[in-house]
């Protein structure tokens, strides 16, 4: 199982701080979160819902034309999938993934 934190708006659409859930890659992990918080948390995440929606169908074989919004930022571990494999980032038992939008300040 893997560990999913909610921070800000995201905890807002979900009502939740963290749940466990079992996925492979983040890919997975989305489609499952799409799944389980609907549309308020589809359209938090993916730039394009429909597009999500292709995704959500297992319709699209190229993550590379899938995009999050610019103010999504996940992380696997503490790292930013940007930084690994992005959508296709493996996620093993034990991994935290946490999710949120960028904190600014003034």
């Amino acid at each position: 199982m893997v560990k999913v934190k909610f921070f800000a708006t995201f905890r807002e659409a979900t009502n939740e701080k963290e749940v466990e859930m079992e996925a492979h890659d983040i890919a997975e992990l989305l489609r499952k979160l799409v799944d389980k918080y609907g549309k308020k948390f589809e359209k938090l995440i993916f730039e394009d819902v429909e597009v999500s929606r292709r995704l959500q169908l297992r319709q699209i074989s190229d993550l590379a034309h899938v995009e999050l919004h610019d103010y999504v930022k996940i992380l696997v571990n503490g790292k930013s999938i940007e930084l690994l494999d992005k959508l296709k980032t493996r996620l093993d038992d034990n991994d935290t993934v946490a999710i949120f939008p960028p904190v600014g300040g003034g």
